[in-house]
């Protein structure tokens, strides 16, 4: 997250702040000072990791083997409404990889690594929409951010 100051103070008093504020289940880990002349946090993210607990009518082997296809296949495109249109996006090569577990009740925990650029990016909801997941997800999280060099 990009914050900016009225007045310069030490990054740990801005986390110390900042960590009041903050709602239950968020947590401030870190603050840095930047130059003013640096890209936004949000212009250098390059990917990032999600895990999705989701139900498969296939159940296990029926995700594993959606997955599976996917990941070998040089063209997913996803068609969705968008307000008043319909939008194609070309998934494949924006997904890095992608793996499936046996979530805590059973349900398939799905874990995938997907680019994020000015070229293009995904949203986790719309590879388990293509890969027959039921939807909505139980739930997606971000768990982590890849950032360029």
């Amino acid at each position: 997250m990009d914050v900016w100051l009225r007045t310069w103070m030490p990054p740990d008093s801005v986390v110390m702040l900042a960590r009041r504020e903050m709602p239950r289940g968020f947590a401030v880990q870190d603050a840095m000072e930047m130059p003013l002349s640096a890209p936004s946090l949000q212009s250098v993210i390059r990917s990032a990791a999600y895990k999705c607990v989701a139900i498969h009518p296939g159940a296990m082997d029926g995700a594993r083997q959606r997955i599976e296809a996917f990941l070998a296949a040089e063209s997913v495109q996803h068609v969705f409404p968008r307000g008043d249109s319909v939008k194609t996006v070309e998934l494949r090569p924006l997904v890095c990889s992608m793996d499936v577990n046996v979530a805590a009740g059973g349900d398939c925990e799905v874990l995938m690594q997907v680019s994020l650029s000015q070229e293009g990016t995904v949203r986790p909801e719309h590879v388990l929409e293509v890969l027959g997941f039921s939807t909505p997800a139980l739930s997606i999280h971000r768990v982590a951010v890849s950032l360029e060099p």
